[in-house]
């Protein structure tokens, strides 16, 4: 996958374009109407070059694609979609992409009824171990993201309940490094219940009276929920 079009631009879309970005992929989002209600996510995809198309479908959109990724609620009678079979283009759902992407191990609950609440109650056997986990799909959040987040935490632990993935706290510690004192870093970070959020980081760096360095200390601050948090960080590989 290099040039993919992501059809539908909701939850699920969205998931898949982030995951599709740091796998180095150039992104489409297409849906008939602009509904996106975080509007600084939209921002932040744009800055990071996915292309928005909103309004009518038509099968232009397919020129140059390699790979169409279909969020849930689009039918396979979809214009775009059928010309993509006629065009031996690969149409992979938003749970396919999910498989492909994540290192970790998926449980997957299907069935008539009780999905949700089996889904859920999986999700609530798991949060009493340490293994980290998130709950997705049908539930209003983006399996695609969860999957990929939950498969990269990094060794960073934050007050044990907050989490950076390897390449943001590389790069954070990479910024940190360089500048001594690091403001406003805009990174994605997960809970351990599985929650996602955008947060601003505040940091500086702790050193021994060897110049090692010990931790950072600092603040993470939640924009959404005007929630901030100080924070400790240990490192465990120093």
């Amino acid at each position: 996958m290099k040039n993919v079009l992501v059809l539908g631009a909701g939850i699920s879309g969205l998931g898949a374009a982030h995951v599709l970005l740091r796998h180095e992929c150039n992104v489409i989002v297409s849906d008939l109407k602009d509904n996106i209600k975080d509007k600084k996510e939209k921002e932040i995809l744009q800055s990071f070059g996915v292309v928005f198309e909103f309004g009518m479908q038509s099968v232009e959109l397919l020129d140059g694609i390699d790979t169409v990724v279909v969020s849930p609620v689009i039918s396979a009678e979809n214009i775009v979609v059928m010309e993509a079979f006629k065009r031996r283009i690969p149409v992979i759902s938003e749970i396919e992409l999910a498989y492909r992407v994540t290192k970790a191990p998926i449980l997957a609950v299907t069935g008539t009824n009780g999905k949700t609440t089996t889904t859920t109650l999986l999700g609530s056997m798991i949060g009493h171990s340490s293994i980290p986990f998130a709950v997705a799909g049908n539930l209003g959040i983006s399996l695609s993201r969860e999957a990929e987040l939950v498969a990269e935490i990094a060794d960073l632990n934050i007050q044990r309940d907050i989490y950076l993935q390897a390449k943001d706290r590389d790069r954070w510690l990479s910024l940190i490094s360089q500048h001594v004192e690091v403001r406003d870093f805009e990174v994605q970070m997960l809970r351990k219940d599985g929650d996602i959020f955008w947060a601003e980081v505040n940091g500086h760096l702790v050193r021994d009276s060897a110049g090692h360095i010990v931790c950072i200390e600092g603040t993470v601050y939640d924009p959404s929920h005007q929630f901030s948090q100080k924070i400790k960080a240990q490192l465990s590989n120093p």
